[in-house]
């Protein structure tokens, strides 16, 4: 009799976790089509429905104190075409 299980594992930050593949219902990167918005907590993202039953969906980014990849590549971009500006602005000054 085998012992093993399958597990999903990922990064959060600096942190390395196991889940057991059974657990998991889904990985998505879209939270559009959420419901109950108006009472979700801080790291709860809404309910979706799974399989005709709602399921609760949480930033797991939130939930462990960390900052989502793609907040910080939105925060880069952001600056990037700030700066990017501010270049074109400058350049144009010198003229």
């Amino acid at each position: 009799m085998s012992n093993q299980s399958e597990i999903m594992t990922f990064r959060s930050g600096h942190n390395l976790f196991a889940v057991p593949i059974t657990n998991v219902l889904s990985i998505a990167g879209e939270t559009e089509n959420l419901s109950c918005k108006a009472f979700r907590g801080n790291e709860m993202l809404g309910v979706a429905e799974y399989r005709g039953m709602p399921v609760s969906i949480i930033d797991f980014a939130k939930a462990n104190g960390t900052v989502a990849l793609c907040d910080e590549k939105k925060v880069l971009i952001d600056t990037l075409l700030m700066r990017e500006k501010d270049h074109v602005d400058w350049q144009g000054n010198r003229i």
